[in-house]
C-alpha cells in the first residue's frame, strides 16, 4: 500500500504500508491540512481524538511501568530510592 500526502505548502510526503499521518492534528486539536491520496486501493483506519489520546495515555503508562522495572533492575537505585521515588523517576524518563 502507498499513499502520498501534500501539505498546504507544497510539500510531498510518500507513506508505506504501517505509515501515519495526522497525530499532531489530533494532539493539538486543530484541523488537519493536507491532502492525502492513495495511490494503489488501501485501507485506512481512522482513530477520533478521544480514542486517540486514550491509546497514547496508555502507551505512556505501559512506557512509564517499564522504566520502574529498569530503575528496579539495578541494585544501587533499588536500594536508594522509595517506590514514589522510583515511579517519579520513570515518570521523569
Amino acid at each position: 500500500v502507498r499513499g502520498e500526502v501534500q501539505t498546504e505548502n507544497a510539500v510531498r510526503v510518500r507513506l508505506r504500508s504501517g505509515d501515519s499521518f495526522g497525530e499532531l492534528a489530533l494532539v493539538y486539536n486543530c484541523p488537519w491540512k493536507a491532502t492525502v491520496r492513495a495511490m494503489r486501493p488501501c485501507h485506512l483506519w481512522v482513530l477520533d481524538r478521544a480514542n486517540f489520546r486514550t491509546v497514547m495515555r496508555l502507551k505512556s503508562e505501559d512506557r512509564i511501568q517499564e522504566y520502574v522495572r529498569l530503575i528496579d533492575s539495578v541494585e544501587v537505585l533499588r536500594a536508594r530510592l522509595s517506590t514514589s521515588e522510583n515511579k517519579e523517576l520513570a515518570d521523569a524518563m
